[in-house]
């Protein structure tokens, strides 16, 4: 009421017109009234849009930590899942960590659009009426162009990266430890590359031989939960109690004998049902009888799996040595190997096996039909048979011997077996070196120099790359060149027994002086004498326990005769391998000059020599 006398007080002086005008608008009580609820609708939209965002910022963080929770959970679930077909569950648990965030995208379309604005009037606050110079003629004023832009955000989540934790007991075994991380990689599809780790640890688990009952978990209500939600949580409860009740109020007033007749009848039929089913002999071993075909099948598979994880190279060169035998049969075979224990074993063999010849197999791995448990425990246990069978006898320990490869290396000796290498590039000689025997190699080795043996060694590292068709080809290089050598050696040998008889007969002096002849005048006689035959100079060379078993049965007498006719560092050889009182009266006897023929000097020098070329002989033939 007060507004309406001001606006009165204010324009009483008005001319009449204009006065009802404002007439014609709002009361004071109705303009109030409408700007009460003007502010009360405008707070109560304002606030209620805060509160939303406010809400929409908490429901974000709980729902991403809720969807990774969930996407651990699965992760645990698919892990757990196959492991479980290999390994006791009890002896394992496994924890996933996701590491992943909420990522926002946004698309933007940006458009044009053209906007006419029309003139307005001028108003001047405070007046009802315009001036007549504040009205605008009516028009539309020229058009603009305006840029809208639209935008769509999306919010997904991004997978960082993984964390696998398995904690396995302690009784697994190392292999056992390999197989459960490559088992709970391949199941939760981890990629090197993105930063995923897959870690096994090993804790002693208890053996809990009672089963405990859980832990009953009570719940606490929110405090805002009224009686009324209380009441209706409980009700069902409720209800079960009351019907269980009222059950066991009727049992109790109903007889007991039916009960326990029913009871005996269905122990009877129990009882003649087991007297049935068991059989005559004594249950004990039955128990006993089948763990120990599991305990035999399941060592005999983690042979082969352990086969898989440190035998590659060797499993992936005799698949393909059947694949190139039997190409009808190979392909098919080596799948029933790998299906043994687990289709994605094949992928263990990847880098080892030709690309073609990996297809078949993958390819026939998806059409093989499923193998009874004795069937595989049957094929494993042929193909560890054929795997390790040469290698079990540690006087041959001759490798890869189930291809039929290289087989013509044990008819050659040391020497011949550096004479096929020479002129071989340093894979071929790393391959012959590795088919060899392990004591015969090394003894090719020290006939080696020191920069030719590590060139070899450097190329052993990389014989994986190798095919069975390279190993093939090589084989059959060199087996045309090693019959060359045996021919050259039998020749050799043939001039050789014809020549050292003449050649043991002459001065011990002289020998070494007519094989250099041969030699220079190109005879491959020469050559073989050379390495075959020891002469006077070669004594200082020779090994110390060599020269102590050839003067084990040469008297003092006879070394102190031979001594004159030595030179001073082949005298200190012979003398040294003698026991010290015996080499200090060699010496005070030798200063003392003795006098011996010529002939009982030579007589000794050849005996020595004689003794020292028997034992070496001796040696080389072992």
């Amino acid at each position: 009421m007060a507004l309406g006398k001001f606006i009165r007080d204010r324009f009483y002086y008005l001319p009449r017109k204009e006065i009802k005008l404002l007439r014609t608008g709002f009361s004071c009580t109705s303009l109030c009234h409408f700007i009460f609820l003007l502010v009360f609708f405008s707070t109560l939209f304002f606030g209620s849009h805060g509160v939303q965002a406010q809400g929409n910022s908490i429901g974000t963080t709980e729902s991403l930590e809720l969807r990774i929770a969930s996407l651990e959970q699965k992760y645990d679930a698919q892990i757990i899942s196959i492991m479980s077909n290999y390994f006791d569950q009890q002896k394992f648990f496994v924890d996933v960590n996701v590491n992943a965030d909420m990522i926002t995208e946004t698309y933007s379309t940006t458009q044009n659009q053209v906007v006419r604005e029309r003139q307005q009037n001028l108003v001047m606050p405070g007046l009802p009426f315009l001036p007549q110079e504040n009205l605008q003629a009516n028009g539309l004023g020229e058009p603009s162009t305006e840029q809208i832009i639209s935008e769509n955000i999306l919010r997904m989540l991004r997978l960082n990266n993984l964390r696998i934790r398995v904690y396995a007991d302690s009784s697994f075994t190392q292999q056992e430890i390999e197989f459960m991380s490559l088992i709970a990689g391949i199941a939760a599809k981890v990629d090197e590359s993105r930063g995923d780790l897959v870690t096994v640890d090993q804790l002693k688990m208890p053996d809990f031989s009672f089963k405990s009952e859980g832990q009953k978990i009570e719940l606490i209500q929110p405090a805002n939960d009224t009686l009324m939600a209380s009441l209706e949580q409980y009700l069902p409860g409720f209800i079960l109690f009351l019907l269980f009740a009222i059950t066991l109020l009727l049992s109790r007033f109903k007889g007991p004998s039916d009960a326990d007749d029913s009871y005996r009848r269905q122990a009877e039929r129990d009882s003649i049902r087991r007297e049935i089913a068991t059989p005559d002999f004594s249950p004990d071993k039955t128990q006993t009888s089948e763990p120990k075909n599991n305990t035999s099948t399941s060592s005999t598979l983690d042979e082969l799996a352990d086969s898989f994880f440190k035998s590659p190279k060797e499993i992936a060169l005799l698949f393909e040595y059947w694949l190139e035998e039997d190409p009808s049969n190979g392909p098919k075979r080596s799948a029933k190997i790998v299906d043994c224990i687990d289709k994605h074993m094949l992928k263990l063999l990847r880098k080892e096996l030709d690309p073609d010849k990996y297809q078949l197999i993958e390819q026939e791995l998806e059409q093989l039909s499923p193998m009874s448990m004795e069937e595989k425990r049957e094929l494993a246990g042929e193909f560890i048979q054929a795997l390790y069978s040469k290698r079990a006898a540690s006087s041959s320990n001759e490798k890869h011997s189930q291809l039929d490869l290289f087989k013509f290396l044990r008819h050659l000796s040391s020497h011949q077996v550096v004479s096929l290498l020479n002129g071989e590039d340093r894979n071929t000689s790393a391959l012959v070196m590795d088919y060899l025997p392990n004591e015969k190699a090394s003894d090719v080795f020290d006939l080696l120099s020191q920069d030719r043996t590590a060139e070899i060694m450097l190329g052993m590292t990389n014989l994986n790359q190798l095919s069975y068709q390279q190993h093939k080809d090589i084989s059959t290089h060199l087996f045309d060149k090693a019959t060359d050598i045996i021919e050259i050696n039998r020749e050799q040998q043939i001039g050789a027994d014809s020549i050292l008889p003449i050649l043991q007969r002459l001065p011990l002096k002289d020998q070494r002086s007519y094989i250099e002849q041969l030699i220079s005048m190109g005879s491959p006689v020469g050559n073989f004498l050379q390495n075959k035959f020891t002469t006077v100079e070669q004594i200082p060379k020779i090994d110390k326990s060599i020269l102590r078993d050839s003067l084990q049965n040469i008297d003092t007498a006879t070394l102190l005769a031979a001594s004159k006719g030595f030179d001073q560092d082949i005298i200190d050889a012979l003398f040294s391998v003698r026991p010290t009182r015996e080499r200090k009266l060699l010496q005070i006897e030798l200063e003392q000059n003795p006098q011996f023929s010529e002939k009982q000097v030579e007589h000794a020098q050849k005996t020595i020599m004689r003794a020292i070329r028997q034992t070496l002989t001796n040696q080389n033939s072992n």
